[in-house]
């Protein structure tokens, strides 16, 4: 294996466990027994929608209108997993799921179902709904022919459809629209060749390639910018980062924003905080991509699903687990973040790095620096007093053992961070 490779499954595994900057943010929500969690799904009134795969239990989908105390069955699928979950502006509920009778729609909170019919050449699976307005609808089915996509302007009465790609076995996995009503879809595969991320400016009939092919591209979203961002599961070719990309309004190409493995969900507030699964649990971010931080907090590994409700909490949801902030994460201020990065050099190093803290950062009594391993474990912690050379001082680690490290600065209720390696 590569130098560069080892360096990267190390520093998964320390961004995996390094303690969290945010400790009890979530709290735990009680599911129904014997099933697995597809999509989740949240209303305008607070009930909270479930589609799952049957372990004991039916499939189907189930509602809790009291916070996950209580959860009634209120679409019963038997042996076909519900994929997807979107409900639209009227408050309507749509669910996608495999095998016969893939598309149901309910105007009733879930009391009553109706299947809708999907025209050929759909048959597969129903990956992703997607809901612009009150009255148009994007579906993407898993077809053999290629990554393929329905659309209706009138709430599924009619419908046209287009093949994004015509590569055997790829799916659009997820679907967004700019402020300027361009689409934008994620592609997933399994060959290379394959994945990728594709637009259309006309509504979904044609379709153009973007960037990151040979991504396993499991989510993409756009924030009031236009920035578009994308999270992807792995790579088709060794070569390729798998991680979260973003394509920043009339920039040429995506640029890597985190190196990160999982990434199947992004979430972005109306303050543009950005919030994504990776690396089998939830990262944020305060600064449009730029610096992230993970959420720790006793979460269940490979957290796949997120949702944004009508009041600001975030949910994530694993197969077997769903929690739920304690605050909101809408309409709150940047807490304690990581406004820019501490510079070390020399990095690598085999005795000593030398620590630069950004001017606009005020030293104090209350600074503190920490040192911790690959295992979230610190192994050094000190006191980063004012010296003569200003915001130049030097550490010492001619004993610590080879390996990736995370260094911490703390300073006035702020938190900034650099990665080093140790030869």
């Amino acid at each position: 294996m590569k130098t560069s490779r080892k360096i990267r499954y190390l520093w998964y595994f320390l961004f995996l466990f390094y303690p969290a900057l945010s400790q009890e943010f979530w709290e735990e929500i009680n599911i129904p027994n014997g099933v697995e969690i597809m999509c989740i799904e949240t209303n305008n009134h607070g009930d909270i929608f479930l589609g799952v795969k049957n372990e004991g239990n039916p499939a189907g989908v189930y509602r809790s209108v009291d916070n996950g105390l209580n959860w009634e069955l209120i679409l019963n699928t038997e042996n076909f997993a519900v994929l997807s979950l979107e409900t639209d502006e009227k408050g309507k509920i749509y669910c996608g799921k495999n095998g016969f009778d893939r598309f149901w729609v309910s105007a009733d909170n879930g009391e009553t179902w109706d299947v809708i019919q999907l025209p050929p050449p759909s048959y597969g699976n129903i990956i992703k709904i997607f809901c612009v307005g009150q009255d148009t609808i994007y579906v993407s089915s898993w077809e053999p022919e290629g990554a393929f996509i329905l659309r209706s302007f009138d709430a599924g009465i009619t419908w046209e459809s287009s093949f994004v790609t015509d590569h055997h076995n790829e799916y659009v996995s997820d679907i967004a629209i700019s402020g300027t009503g361009d689409l934008f879809v994620s592609v997933s595969g399994f060959f290379t060749d394959q994945g990728g991320v594709y637009t259309s400016i006309d509504g979904g009939a044609a379709w153009d390639y973007v960037g990151l092919l040979n991504h396993q591209v499991m989510t993409v979203e756009i924030n009031l910018n236009g920035d578009v961002f994308t999270g992807d599961w792995w790579t088709m070719l060794y070569e390729e980062t798998p991680g979260i990309y973003a394509l920043y309004f009339e920039s040429r190409g995506f640029n890597l924003l985190l190196e990160a493995f999982h990434a199947t969900d992004i979430i972005i507030t109306e303050e543009d905080f950005i919030y994504a699964t990776a690396n089998e649990g939830v990262v944020r971010s305060f600064d449009n991509g730029q610096h992230w931080e993970r959420i720790e907090d006793e979460l269940p590994t490979v957290i796949k699903k997120l949702n944004l409700s009508y009041d600001g909490h975030l949910y994530a949801a694993s197969y077997c687990q769903l929690v739920k902030s304690k605050e909101p994460v809408v309409g709150i201020e940047q807490q304690s973040y990581l406004s820019e990065k501490i510079c070390i050099y020399p990095n690598p190093t085999d005795n000593f790095f030398n620590i630069k803290i950004p001017e606009n950062i005020e030293n104090s009594h209350k600074s503190e620096m920490s040192i911790y391993n690959i295992l979230g474990k610190r192994v050094y912690q000190d006191a980063l007093l004012a010296t003569e050379n200003g915001n130049i001082h030097r550490i010492m680690v001619r004993d610590l053992p080879t390996g990736i490290y995370l260094f911490e600065y703390c300073v006035n209720d702020k938190r900034y961070t650099s990665e080093f390696i140790k030869q």
